[in-house]
C-alpha cells in the first residue's frame, strides 16, 4: 500500500492487490467432458489443438531478388532443437508444416528423421517466399501422441514444380529412388559406399575414380532444362565425368582440373559449352548447368554464383544414351569423390532461384528458429483468452462451467488468476419404439420407429435391428427425415442393417420407421385355469434390442431387456408336439385340442367345425396345422 499526501491535505491511498502484477503468469486448465475439443486463442490462431507444440521457422530471403514460388525449402534440425525432440513422436509421424496463415498445411518429404541422433532433414514445399524479405515464416507443429498417417508427407508433391528427377542418393542398398512422380530410379549401382557416405544433406554415394557409376536411364530434355548436384571431389585431374548423359548433356573435368558443362549442339567435344577452374579437392560444391533452348545459351553456376556462359551455341541435339553419375559411359572417365542431391528440371531455373537454393542448403544462418510454444502456455495478468468448442461428429456442445459459464461459443476468459474451465459435450439420444406390441391375429402389421430426442446437429447414422423370423415378417421401411437411405434385409437370419444421412438435424424427430407383420397366429395358456387351457386371444411381441449408431466411433447402443430375440407371450415361441395337432401335448389329437382351436377362433357353440361343414373332422385339424406351418399327418 502506498499513501500520498496532496497539497490540499487529502490522503490518497494506492493499494496494489495481490496477483494483479503485470509480471505474474497464470495457468488456464481446460477439461473436456464428452466428444469434442477446445481451442485457446489470444489473437494468434493455433492451427490444430490436437498438436500441443509448435515452432516458428523464419527465412532470411533479403539477398534474393525475386519471389520464390512453390520452393522446396530444406528444414534441418539437429540436437540444438532439443524442445522439438523432447515432444515429437520417435518416428516423426506427428510432424506437420503449416504456412504463415496458420491454415494451409504444406507438403513435405523426410530425407532423414532420426530420434536416435536428433537429426532431421525435411524438404517443405513453401507456397511463396517473398523477395528481399527477412520475415517470411512457416510453422512446424508436433506433440500429438495418437496421430499416424499423414497425406501431406508426400515427396512427389514437394517436387512437382518442374522437377523431372530428384535423387537424394540416401538409400544404402538396392535402388536409388526418384522423389518425383516420374520414377527415374536407378537401374544399376556400382559404388564404393552407397548412401552411407556423409553427404551434403544426408547420405550420399562415394565413387572410387576407377570403376564406380550409377545408371539412371535415357532422361531426355528436349527444351529448357537445368541439371544440378553437390560434389566433393577427391581428385580433379584427368578426364572425369560427374553427372553426364553421354554426348547429350553433362559435366566433365578435363586433364587440367577445369570443370566443363556441355550440351550437344550438333557436335560434342571436350570444350563445347562453358567451364570453371579453381575447384579444390575435399570441398563441397553446388554445381548447376542451365540450358536456355530459346536463345541457345548455356550457363554454369557454382555455389550460387554464375561462373561462365556460352551464348554462341546451336540447337541442342538429344540421343538415346543413359544418364550416368560418376562415369562417361560406364567404361571411362570415372569420378573420384562424393556425389549428392542430383536434380534435373525441365525448366531454366533463374539466377535468384539457384542462389536461394544454395544459401538455404548450406547456410543455417538464413533460418531463425523461434522458441517452442505450447498450447498450454501460461498467460500474463489481464490476457483475454478466447475458448472455442468443437464437437465431434455425433456430439453437440452442451455448455461451459467452472470459470466460464453458459452456452455461448466461443466465449472468453480474462486471466486475473489461475482458471479452470470445463467444456461439456452431449451425445444425442436415439430411441426405438414401441418396445412391445399386442398382436392378435395373423398378418397384423405394426411399426418400429427410430427417433432422436434432442437437438444435436446429427448429419447421419447407421442402424441394426434383429428380429425373430419365425414370428415376424419384414414389410418395408419409411425414411422420415432425410432422402432415401440404404437398407439390407436378411430374412433368413432376421437382421436389418442400413444407414442414412442428410443436413443437420435441429430438433427432435423420427428418423425412420420399419414395418413388420405377424407371421402366424399366436396362443398362450393361462395355467391358473383349473379345467384345461384357456385362450386369451392376445400375444405380445417384444422387440428386445436394436443397435443404433452414428457413423463414427464410439457407437451408440440402445438396449432393452435381457433376451436377444423377439418372443411371443410368456410361453416363448409356441411349438407342436411330435403328434401333429396335439395342442395339449397329451399324446393324442382329440376333442380337447379342437376345443382350444375353436376357442381361439371365437367359436362358442358345440359345433367346432372350422371348415363350416358342421362336422368336426380331419379337415379341421389340417387348418390347425397350417396355421402353425405344419402339415397334418394322422
Amino acid at each position: 500500500m502506498i499513501a500520498m499526501i496532496l497539497a490540499s491535505g487529502f490522503v490518497v491511498t494506492l493499494r496494489i492487490m495481490p496477483g494483479a502484477r503485470a509480471q505474474d503468469h497464470y495457468t488456464l486448465t481446460v477439461t473436456v467432458v464428452g466428444g469434442g475439443s477446445v481451442s485457446e486463442s489470444t489473437g494468434e490462431n493455433w492451427w490444430s489443438t490436437n498438436f500441443a507444440y509448435r515452432m516458428k521457422l523464419t527465412f532470411n530471403n533479403s539477398a534474393i531478388s525475386e519471389n520464390l514460388a512453390n520452393f522446396p525449402m530444406p528444414i534441418v534440425f539437429s540436437s540444438s532443437q532439443s524442445s522439438f525432440w523432447n515432444h515429437v513422436q520417435t518416428n516423426g509421424n506427428d510432424t506437420r508444416f503449416v504456412d504463415a496463415d496458420n491454415a494451409t498445411e504444406l507438403y513435405y518429404e523426410f530425407e532423414q528423421f532420426s530420434h536416435t541422433t536428433d537429426s532431421m532433414v525435411a524438404w517443405v514445399k513453401v507456397p511463396q517466399v517473398d523477395s528481399a524479405s527477412a520475415t517470411d515464416f512457416i510453422w512446424v507443429y508436433y506433440g500429438n501422441s495418437t496421430t499416424n498417417f499423414n497425406s501431406y508427407l508426400n515427396g512427389e508433391q514437394v517436387w512437382s514444380n518442374n522437377y523431372a528427377m530428384v535423387q537424394h542418393l540416401k538409400e544404402t542398398s538396392g535402388v536409388h529412388y526418384d522423389s518425383t512422380s516420374n520414377n527415374w530410379d536407378s537401374t544399376a549401382i556400382s559404388v564404393t559406399q552407397q548412401g552411407s557416405q556423409i553427404g551434403k544433406t544426408d547420405g550420399a554415394d562415394e565413387f572410387n575414380g576407377a570403376s564406380n557409376y550409377v545408371r539412371i536411364g535415357d532422361l531426355d530434355q528436349v527444351s529448357n532444362f537445368t541439371v544440378e548436384f553437390w560434389m566433393k571431389p577427391d581428385s580433379v585431374t584427368g578426364w572425369r565425368s560427374t553427372v553426364t548423359k553421354t554426348e547429350d548433356y553433362g559435366f566433365q573435368f578435363d586433364p587440367t582440373g577445369v570443370l566443363w558443362a556441355g550440351v550437344n549442339d550438333g557436335v560434342w567435344t571436350a570444350t563445347i559449352g562453358t567451364s570453371v577452374s579453381g575447384i579444390s579437392i575435399g570441398q563441397w560444391y553446388h554445381v548447376v548447368m542451365v540450358w536456355d533452348e530459346t536463345n541457345n545459351d548455356l550457363y554454369l553456376y557454382v555455389n550460387g554464383t554464375l561462373k561462365n556462359s556460352n551464348t554462341a551455341m546451336a540447337n541442342h541435339v538429344t540421343n538415346n544414351n543413359n544418364l550416368l553419375f560418376g562415369s562417361w559411359d560406364e567404361a571411362i572417365e570415372y569420378f573420384d569423390g562424393i556425389l549428392d542431391e542430383v536434380y534435373v528440371s525441365d525448366v531454366s531455373r533463374s539466377a535468384a532461384w539457384i542462389k536461394a537454393f544454395y544459401q538455404y542448403s548450406c547456410d543455417q544462418s538464413k533460418f531463425a528458429y523461434a522458441s517452442e510454444e505450447s498450447i498450454s502456455s501460461t498467460y500474463i495478468y489481464g490476457t483475454v483468452v478466447t475458448l472455442t468448442a468443437f464437437a465431434d461428429v455425433g456430439w453437440s456442445f452442451g455448455g461451459w462451467s467452472g470459470d466460464a459459464y453458459g452456452t455461448d461459443n466461443p466465449t472468453t476468459v480474462t486471466m486475473t488468476d489461475n482458471k479452470t474451465v470445463i467444456a461439456t459435450f452431449i451425445r444425442p439420444t436415439l430411441q426405438m419404439s414401441p418396445m412391445n406390441r399386442i398382436c392378435r391375429k395373423y398378418g397384423e402389421t405394426f411399426p418400429i420407429a427410430i427417433s432422436i430426442s434432442d437437438e444435436s446437429g446429427v448429419t447421419g447414422f447407421s442402424f441394426e435391428i434383429d428380429y425373430n423370423t419365425s414370428l415376424l415378417d419384414y414389410v418395408g421401411v419409411t425414411w422420415n427425415t432425410w432422402d432415401e437411405g440404404t437398407i439390407v434385409v436378411d430374412e433368413v437370419d432376421g437382421k436389418i442393417t442400413g444407414s442414412m444421412s442428410g443436413s443437420a438435424i435441429s430438433c427432435a424427430r423420427t428418423l425412420l420407421t420399419v414395418q413388420f407383420s405377424a407371421a402366424y397366429y399366436h396362443m398362450w395358456k393361462d395355467e391358473s385355469t383349473v379345467s384345461g387351457w384357456k385362450n386369451i386371444q392376445t400375444g405380445t411381441i417384444y422387440v428386445q434390442w436394436a443397435n443404433l449408431s452414428y457413423p463414427t466411433i464410439p457407437d451408440l447402443r440402445y438396449e432393452r431387456g435381457g433376451l436377444n430375440q423377439i418372443n411371443v407371450g410368456p410361453d416363448f415361441a409356441y411349438t407342436f408336439s411330435p403328434i401333429q395337432g396335439d395342442i395339449d401335448n397329451d399324446g393324442s389329437v382329440n376333442v380337447n385340442d379342437l376345443s382350444t382351436v375353436a376357442a381361439y377362433f371365437d367359436q362358442t357353440n358345440p359345433e367346432y367345425s372350422l371348415k363350416g361343414d358342421s362336422i368336426i373332422d380331419i379337415f379341421d385339424l389340417v387348418v390347425i396345422a397350417a396355421n402353425f406351418n405344419y402339415t397334418y399327418v394322422p
